[in-house]
């Protein structure tokens, strides 16, 4: 095992300066374990700034990063959004978000309940709800105005706490009494979300064992077993779970484990009875994903096509495709060409609104050129050469909508997407309507 003394643990060039007006920068994280290398993103200084903290080499600090940067950079945390968390204890993450704009429900066990679980003997229970701002993070009237407070026992989430456009919880569903418990939280979590809405929450992993752990108890460490029998159970109920990640590190730092009784900043894994355990975050998106959430359920929909599924197609130009079907441009690694080609689908005369779904982290130049063709009468019907100011900001979905007249009745359209390998580019589906 590392010996801790000779790790230098310093992130004391991690700095934001205070100046929160400055974005976070974008990772993206995805379901994923902690590991070192997330401290030398940008998005770290910026949420220990946030929260009041200097940088450290700790998995409970990681955790409050990891939920926040989720949220932030899929379009969560912003003026208007609604917001639950579940046992919040005296986390920091309430005030954040209500600084932020968004209104937030902050939830734990009953005074009593919290008592006899022992967190009131550990400053991890609210007495009351400006302790949720005990840091001045949210101007006070402010965070009166936006936060609310309300008794929830996990295992027994009222069916009224409905509509939210996110939830979070930070290492809490290992403490509900065993792993099927917990995992049954996240999934009932899904329950207070609107369609298209986002759960993040972390918990303890085991990195010793895939077959052995603690089942039952006070703390429970999940397997990968166990993530992966999730994700699995999420993605056959129409859900989206981000791609699960494992990191096993590669600085001294990611050997150390810490052991009993824990204390120091050094702490990104630590022993649990026998085991290696550190934190890990699963990101998770309502009702199929990107491009329900995003298009919506339009009356006068007649198609949704996603990108990376047929009938459409692609060139074989080193394109990514994820699990949600989004097609990914990597500038350098996939090569300038389509994108999306196809269905080659007869349409009704008349005129019809074809939009992309579309997104650029850091557009330059012109990103791609989206047309609509028809393949039996070899002409254009509407074309777009897409630029930086046509995308929206911090990575955000764009949709872009040509209109077409389709004149002859014998037709075969193509909707194509035609990356030009000057930045990277994600296209996630098309809607005709």
């Amino acid at each position: 095992m590392t010996n801790a003394t000779a790790i230098n643990v310093s992130l004391g060039c991690l700095k934001n300066d205070g100046d929160l007006s400055l974005l976070p920068g974008f990772i993206p994280f995805r379901t994923e374990t902690c590991s070192s290398h997330h401290y030398l993103y940008g998005c770290y200084a910026y949420w220990c700034d946030a929260i009041r903290e200097p940088p450290r080499y700790h998995r409970k600090q990681w955790e409050f990063v990891y939920i926040a940067q989720a949220l932030w950079e899929r379009g969560f945390l912003k003026e208007g959004m609604k917001g639950l968390g579940f046992g919040v204890g005296r986390e920091p993450l309430v005030a954040v978000f209500a600084s932020l704009g968004c209104a937030i429900t902050a939830t734990d066990l009953q005074a009593e309940q919290a008592h006899q679980a022992g967190w009131t003997l550990t400053n991890q229970y609210s007495k009351s709800l400006l302790d949720l701002n005990d840091r001045n993070i949210c101007d006070n009237d402010v965070f009166e105005k936006l936060v609310s407070f309300e008794p929830v026992d996990m295992n027994h989430i009222p069916v009224h706490l409905v509509g939210y456009d996110f939830c979070w919880s930070a290492c809490c569903f290992e403490h509900l009494g065993d792993i099927k418990k917990g995992l049954d939280f996240v999934k009932n979590s899904l329950g207070t979300l609107k369609s298209g809405g986002i759960a993040v929450h972390t918990t303890e992993f085991n990195l010793s064992s895939n077959t052995d752990t603690v089942e039952k108890g006070s703390t429970v460490l999940f397997r990968e077993c166990d993530i992966n029998a999730l994700m699995k159970e999420l993605t056959d109920l129409g859900h989206y779970v981000e791609p699960f990640v494992i990191h096993k590190g590669s600085q001294p730092v990611d050997d150390f484990v810490d052991i009993p009784p824990y204390g120091g900043d050094l702490h990104l894994k630590c022993r649990i009875e026998q085991y290696a355990v550190t934190s890990i975050g699963l990101i998770i998106r309502k009702d199929g994903g990107v491009a329900a959430h995003a298009l919506g359920d339009r009356p006068d929909r007649l198609d949704v096509f996603e990108a990376g599924k047929l009938p459409l197609k692609m060139s074989e130009n080193n394109y990514v495709v994820s699990s949600e079907h989004v097609v990914s441009a990597v500038r350098g690694t996939s090569l300038a060409g389509h994108m999306t080609f196809g269905p080659y689908k007869k349409y009704s005369q008349g005129i019809h609104e074809v939009t992309f779904l579309v997104r650029a982290p850091s557009p330059i130049g012109r990103v791609a050129t989206l047309d609509v063709y028809d393949a039996k009468g070899n002409r254009i019907l509407a074309s777009k050469d897409i630029v930086a100011a046509d995308m929206a900001s911090n990575n955000a979905w764009t949709n872009i909508t040509l209109t077409i007249h389709v004149v002859n009745d014998d037709n075969s359209l193509e909707f194509r997407t035609y990356w030009h390998g000057a930045t990277n580019f994600d296209i996630a589906a098309i809607h005709v309507r």
